[in-house]
């Protein structure tokens, strides 16, 4: 893995996508105007056909609408351990309510594909769940690349998140 790593540092591209995260942060915050900032970290266990998965996520929340986070899986033996980032849309209802639904759809990368399960890296992310109580999120998530590739299984897990709130101009209610 740091070989790898050392490798991808000598590339251009490498420089050309952390410019675009970086970018794509910067412009996140500056179209919330980062009146709202919660980083949500959280473990899960997920289930990819007959098997288990778990699952280390940590994610940045902005103004309660975009999720951009990083996550490592692991424990199936039909796949190696991988590492991923996603970027979605976050849709909430109920906002203030002691139990908010929210769902979320966007992209997820993976360094390693799980060819089992998501037959590539780029594959599409979608999470339904609740907020409880403004400090624990519980969610459905999954991952797929059902439409644009080879048939399969996608990745499916409960993730369970505590909400730390790192940025508010907004009062609390």
């Amino acid at each position: 893995m740091i070989d790898r790593l050392k490798r991808a540092v000598r590339k251009p591209e490498f420089w050309g996508a952390v410019a675009f995260v970086v970018l794509f942060i910067w412009g996140i915050l500056r179209q919330a105007n980062a009146a709202e900032l919660d980083a949500l970290i959280g473990v899960a266990s997920g289930s990819t056909h007959n098997s288990q998965l778990m699952i280390e996520e940590v994610f940045l929340e902005f103004d309660h609408k975009w999720d951009v986070g990083v996550f490592h899986m692991s424990g199936d033996p039909r796949i190696t351990s991988t590492y991923g980032a996603v970027a979605a849309y976050r849709v909430r209802w109920r906002e203030d309510k002691r139990f908010e639904p929210w769902a979320s759809f966007g992209a997820a990368y993976f360094d390693r594909a799980p060819e089992a399960f998501v037959s590539e890296n780029l594959s599409y992310q979608l999470a339904v769940g609740f907020r409880m109580f403004k400090v624990l999120d519980l969610g459905w998530v999954h991952y797929s690349t059902a439409g644009r590739a080879r048939t399969n299984w996608g990745v499916d897990y409960v993730s369970l998140r505590v909400v730390l709130p790192i940025h508010q101009d907004k009062e609390i209610k």
